[in-house]
Order: C-alpha cells, then structure tokens, then sequence
C-alpha cells in the first residue's frame, strides 16, 4: 500500500498519477477535504505523531510513503523522515514548482526581500517600516509573527473556514484584522487588496506557483511595494525528490521492479 500525505495541488496530482497506474494508495490530509473521486483512494484526515504513523504504516503494510504536502510543513516532514527510517520505508517527494514569473525578477528587485525564519521576516519589517502589512502566510503563522503585530498594523489572510477563523481568535489576533478569503489567484486579485486596505508591504511564503507567489511578487512591484518572503524549509536528505510526472513514474516502477 502506497500512503501519500496530500492537501495540495501537488497531492492531487500525485493522486491522479497513481490512479492512472491502477495502484491502490491512502490520501492523508491534516483537515476533513472532499472525497479525490478515486475508486483506487481511500482517504484519512488528521495529524499524525511518531507513534501513531509508524502504527498506521504497521497496520496498512505502507511500502512507499509519498510526500506531496505543504512546502512548509516541517513537522510532518521530521515525522515522516524518522518513520521512514525505523521503519525502511521507501520517501519521495513530489516537489512544487518554485520557478517564479520572469517578469518578477525576485532575485535583483530592491523590493522583494527573501529571509530565512521569522524572526529574520521581523526584522525586515521592522527596517522597512511600513504603516499596514498584509500576511498572506495563513493562520498557522498568527502565533510567530506575535512579536510584529502586537506592536504594529498587520492584516493577515486566512482561509474563510470556521476552523481557521477560531484558531486566530484563539490566538488573540484582532478580529478586525482579520480578512477572511480565498487566496488571490491573479495579480489583477491582489493588486485589488492592496488598493482597497491601503496595504504598503506583503509578506508572504515562497510557496511556488501553486500558492501564486509570482501574481504575488509582481502585484508588489506593480503597486511599488516591498514584498518580505519567507524561504521555504529544506527538504530531508532521505528524501527521493521527484519534480515531474515522468520522473515520479520512473522511479515507481523502479521501486517495485526492484522489492
């Protein structure tokens, strides 16, 4: 049995590969999702520690264990590494796609500031000192980013689930700024939030073309505004990385030539 941990584009399309090689597989999500439609999935939701990972891959008899998650989903990805190791489980890793826009020119623009960690994402706001930060880094980052929007105006988007909506209130961020929507998913989208809050710095993920960091970067230089991204977190070594439907195919059918 195939486990893939999913809740992303890149889990979708992890899904729809294994589906179309008629192998049976369990979608994992961190939240209840909608059913991926596939007769050959069976999904479950909700965290997993060590212990309840290694139980789960005991029970199920997982021989491969995909990881198609979130770029910034560390924990998981530490869980995974040490189950996979005990357990001489097989890891691959279907990278997101982090080619941003050409026209964006992230590395040479004076606006767009890529930082390692919050506290370095802090600092940067700080030195640039803007009178209204929109964070479009999503309600698990409330808590990190305390330090800043305690002592100045941020707006952060969040996903407009009541889950989401409680987890900021129960991390003491003002309701009022709290902008409940979907992510923008064109520069035209984002360009139209910046105007209508009076936003002069975003702060964002690198979170690749699936989580529309290039619209992001060029709304930015289109508004004339920094842009502060965090860098996402490295990858575990153990991890096979995979960035394409081809080689994710090649190294499958390589794995079970050889087991």
């Amino acid at each position: 049995m195939i486990l893939v941990f999913g809740g992303t584009t890149e889990g979708r399309r992890v899904a729809g590969i294994l589906n179309g090689l008629g192998k049976r597989f369990i979608y994992s999500t961190k939240t209840q999702t909608n059913s991926l439609g596939y007769a050959l999935a069976a999904h479950r939701f909700g965290a997993l520690n060590e212990r309840d990972m290694k139980a789960f891959c005991h029970e199920h008899r997982i021989r491969l264990i995909v990881d198609a998650a979130h770029p910034f989903a560390s924990v998981l990805r530490e869980t995974i590494a040490r189950t996979g190791h005990e357990l001489q489980i097989p890891i691959l890793h279907f990278e997101r796609d982090f080619k941003q826009a050409k026209s964006s020119r992230p590395e040479s623009h004076p606006l767009v500031h890529f930082v390692d960690g919050f506290e370095k994402a802090i600092r940067c706001l700080c030195e640039l000192s803007p009178k209204l930060v929109l964070a479009t880094t999503g309600v698990q980052t409330i808590t990190p980013l305390k330090p800043y929007w305690s002592k100045h105006k941020m707006l952060v988007r969040i996903l407009p689930q009541t889950t989401s909506i409680e987890k900021a209130r129960a991390q003491g961020f003002p309701s009022e700024q709290t902008l409940s929507m979907s992510p923008g998913r064109s520069i035209a989208d984002e360009l139209q939030l910046i105007a209508t809050y009076g936003v002069d710095c975003l702060l964002s993920k690198e979170s690749g073309a699936s989580g529309f960091l290039p619209e992001k970067i060029e709304a930015a230089l289109q508004a004339e505004i920094p842009i502060v991204i965090l860098k996402r977190p490295s990858v575990p070594p153990s991890f096979k990385i995979v960035r394409h439907k081809q080689d994710f195919i090649d190294f499958f059918e390589q794995l079970y030539q050889e087991s």
